[in-house]
């Protein structure tokens, strides 16, 4: 049996300025998104980042907080891990399916069509 877990992980927080209509200062999440393959045959290893764009007056306590303790909010935690997994969980399938292991989600299947019943009443 093949056991796939994955495993996401913020690994730095920091501002970065954006370049738009004016330069404006976002909240940089640096994350690693990790799938192993159990017994150890295969790994996915994605590395990126996710951009933010809060108050200032959020930037401080976010970046404060995470020299501190090394962690956030739950709640920004949720959204920056749901930005995570809905883009790397479509690039590691893919990655999957190049290097030919198991994919880590189950995909969908067609199912053979069942008889249908008489009912009997």
């Amino acid at each position: 049996k093949i056991n796939i877990k994955q495993k996401i992980g913020i690994t730095n927080i920091s501002l970065e300025k954006l370049p738009l209509n004016k330069e404006e200062e976002v909240l940089k999440f640096n994350f690693e998104f990790l799938v192993d393959y159990e017994p150890s045959f295969a790994k996915i290893h994605i590395k990126g980042h996710v951009l933010s764009i809060e108050d200032p007056k959020l930037h401080k306590e976010i970046l404060d907080k995470w020299k501190k303790s090394k962690k956030i909010n739950q709640d920004m935690l949720n959204e920056v891990f749901n930005v995570i997994v809905s883009k790397c969980t479509i690039k590691a399938l893919a990655m999957s399916q190049d290097i030919n292991v198991p994919p880590l989600i189950p995909l969908p299947r067609v199912q053979p069509a069942k008889e249908p019943q008489e009912y009997i009443g």
